[in-house]
């Protein structure tokens, strides 16, 4: 086998490694995300709507919703430090891919358009904008768990 033949086995294993980890980017926020809206709005409807709820002594349901805000918190960090890690991975395989494809010069013009080199934008992207709602989700959690526990006990 040729270096160029070796070369191109090796960029098709590393472009299945960056939709892997594309794909699981995606994954791990779409489900991450669930987690957070279900624990959120139950906490919510808890917080107002349950009658059970109000069968319990205050400092019962001061303790479920800090619990359950905590966890909600948890949930989100969670989310924040997966995504940032896949995103590290998804970053590398790229950075391999590309550097592959700049040793393949050679190669015709239709290969290279299979694989075509994506440069990593700078600024705020998708996976920015995962991070920050999982950062603001920590956030509302911790005040709604501080409120809730204030005004239930």
């Amino acid at each position: 086998m040729s270096g160029q033949q070796e070369l191109l086995k090796l960029l098709e294993i590393i472009s299945q490694r960056v939709q892997h980890h594309h794909d699981a980017l995606w994954e791990e926020a779409k489900h991450y995300s669930w987690w957070i809206y279900i624990i959120f709005a139950g906490l919510i409807y808890l917080y107002f709507k349950i009658p059970l709820f109000t069968i319990l002594e205050p400092w019962q349901r001061a303790l479920l919703m800090g619990f359950g805000n905590a966890f909600g918190a948890f949930i989100s960090i969670m989310g924040f430090n997966a995504i940032r890690l896949e995103s590290k991975y998804f970053k590398n395989a790229r950075q391999m891919r590309n550097r592959i494809l700049a040793d393949l010069e050679e190669v015709d013009q239709s290969i290279k358009k299979d694989f075509d080199p994506v440069e990593d934008k700078k600024g705020f992207g998708i996976r920015s904008g995962f991070q920050l709602t999982f950062i603001i989700t920590v956030i509302l959690f911790i005040g709604f768990g501080i409120f809730s526990v204030i005004t239930l006990v």
